[in-house]
């Protein structure tokens, strides 16, 4: 297929930085701070807004490209993909210059601080991208662009689904805009087992209630042992009924199904494991609602409990191994207090050093991961 005659496409001319530290993957601050000084604060800020983007990439099902204004223009510094549909762009584009076609609406919602929507799509090697560029503001001010790039090639009427996505992706960009995304709070909850956008998605309105919850997110709580439908319902008083008989309920379990607080946290019933997150939706210092991730995680919880178990009963041999070892020091001292022959004391004694030598290294080993001892260390502490 022909490209039309004004073709704008990523120029793929890469601005000099400098160099890296050698064998480290650089951080985004340290890609940032490459193109010339930034105040720590700012690459925080962008740092945080980062770690949080692959949430809004896969609701958008587009790309996420972070752009930083450097002399007359704008150069990336940041490129997310989406895990729910194609990309746009298929080779690396950090480090990238933006062309001259694409600086005017960066530009614009640099210096404007406005969403900057382009009226033509870009033209990138035979297929059609949108592209919207927004501000990224820190206390006020604007420190970068971010751009949300959408194959045109993957459009078609868009399910419910795919609306209420989207949606929950406009509301984080807003934010974003407002200065009020990333939430600055602790996420608590497992390291493992975090929810993803196609673990199961959830969207609430300000006091809690349900209005729309993916077909992922139905299941998860139908495991949970929730019945029916749901849109309309209070899901922190769906929830707490479902564990308040087991004694489970948590001071940050209300929190995270409200909406209420950027956390995670667990819940468990009928043998089945969920992980939540929230994601408070913020206007303007107000909270309007919530978008609400979540995965079953009980597989996951299962296996984590059996290697707890297992744990405890390695250490519970490990002691007994030690005790027995010490069992058998002490009768052989007994033993050599009873013979009279140097021959045997002798011998008995050197058997009582080999066996505190063999308790020694079985202490050294059973109380680390590693699988070395250092002859050195139990020399002295054996003399």
């Amino acid at each position: 297929m022909a490209l039309p005659p004004a073709v704008d496409r990523v120029s793929r001319h890469r601005v000099p930085a400098a160099p890296s530290r050698l064998g480290a993957v650089a951080t985004l601050s340290e890609i940032a701070q490459q193109y010339g000084p930034m105040p720590q604060d700012e690459a925080d800020w962008l740092s945080e807004v980062v770690a949080d983007w692959q949430i809004i990439a896969d609701l958008s099902f587009a790309d996420l490209v972070l752009w930083r204004k450097v002399d007359a223009g704008f150069v990336a510094i940041g490129h997310c993909r989406p895990s729910t549909g194609p990309t746009v762009h298929q080779e690396e584009v950090v480090g990238v210059r933006a062309a001259a076609g694409r600086i005017g609406h960066l530009d614009t919602a640099f210096t404007e601080r406005q969403i900057v929507v382009s009226r033509e799509p870009r033209w990138d090697e035979t297929y059609a991208v949108r592209e919207e560029a927004l501000p990224v503001v820190m206390k006020g001010r604007v420190i970068a662009v971010l751009t949300r790039e959408a194959s045109m090639a993957a459009l078609r009427s868009s399910s419910r689904l795919e609306i209420n996505y989207k949606g929950a992706a406009d509301d984080l960009l807003r934010m974003i805009t407002r200065g009020e995304f990333p939430v600055r709070t602790s996420v608590t909850g497992p390291k493992r087992g975090a929810p993803r956008v196609g673990d199961g998605v959830m969207r609430l309105d300000a006091q809690g209630i349900v209005t729309y919850a993916s077909p992922n997110a139905l299941s998860c709580f139908h495991r949970l042992g929730v019945t029916g439908s749901l849109l309309h319902r209070a899901l922190p008083r769906v929830v707490t009924s479902m564990v308040s008989d087991r004694g489970q309920v948590n001071e940050t379990l209300a929190m995270v199904t409200a909406g209420r607080a950027s956390w995670r946290t667990d819940v468990e019933a009928n043998g089945a494991a969920l992980s939540l997150r929230a994601i408070p939706v913020m206007e303007h210092g107000t909270r309007v609602g919530a978008v609400l991730l979540c995965r079953d995680v009980s597989d996951l919880r299962r296996r984590e409990r059996e290697l707890i178990t297992k744990d405890a009963t390695i250490r519970e041999i490990h002691h007994r191994v030690k005790n027995n070892l010490q069992t058998v020091a002490a009768l052989l001292r007994l033993q050599s207090r009873r013979v009279e022959a140097p021959e045997a004391k002798e011998a008995l004694s050197e058997a009582m050093r080999r066996v505190a030598t063999i308790a020694m290294v079985h202490e050294t080993l059973s109380g680390t991961l590693d699988e070395l001892v250092h002859f050195d260390d139990l020399v002295a502490r054996a003399a």
